[in-house]
């Protein structure tokens, strides 16, 4: 199906791509997974995911997720668990620490995140703003069992924020 897809983007141009690939394809490394990324416009990937594409053990992670980007997505987002998330554009690094929240369980917070980060992009939001959505989607999701219990709308995710002032990315 990557090939498909990769396929139909480039002829589609004004489409979006959101790819978050598991770790079953990243494992594979399939030459057709490096062509899709080349037509995506957000490419998600933990931090383990993101060292394993790159075939880097050991980069700082402007270098890592530079290297993601020269793949050909637009714009790279990296997760790192209680480290908050990273999101690169070719021309801005922005860092946000995660969101506040009492772990119950984490499967599900990566795709909770992109969830987030996908609502306040398609919504217009900049960078910074949609890394500080996908945190607090990916707080709420990790404060309950399984993965979709506590994915929140796009109005819970403004009152969270909103609650919190000071929660923003930073550029760095």
């Amino acid at each position: 199906i990557y090939k498909t897809v990769a396929e139909y983007m480039k002829k589609h141009k004004a489409c979006i791509l959101a790819l978050n690939p598991g770790s079953i394809q990243i494992q594979r490394e399939k030459h057709v997974l490096y062509q899709l990324i080349k037509q995506t416009t957000v490419l998600f990937v933990n931090l383990e995911e993101a060292r394993h594409l790159t075939h880097e053990r050991k980069l700082e992670i402007h270098h890592l997720i530079t290297r993601l980007w020269k793949l050909g997505a637009k714009q790279v987002i990296i997760t790192d668990s209680v480290n908050g998330s990273y999101g690169f554009n070719g021309t801005d690094l922005y860092h946000c620490k995660a969101f506040p929240a009492k772990l119950k369980e984490a499967t599900g917070a990566g795709d909770a995140f992109a969830t987030g980060y996908m609502g306040a992009t398609l919504s217009g939001l900049p960078m910074a703003d949609a890394l500080a959505w996908g945190a607090v989607n990916a707080a709420s999701s990790v404060e309950h069992v399984g993965p979709q219990k506590g994915l929140l709308t796009d109005t819970q995710i403004k009152a969270r924020l909103k609650k919190k002032p000071s929660f923003k990315s930073k550029l760095i």
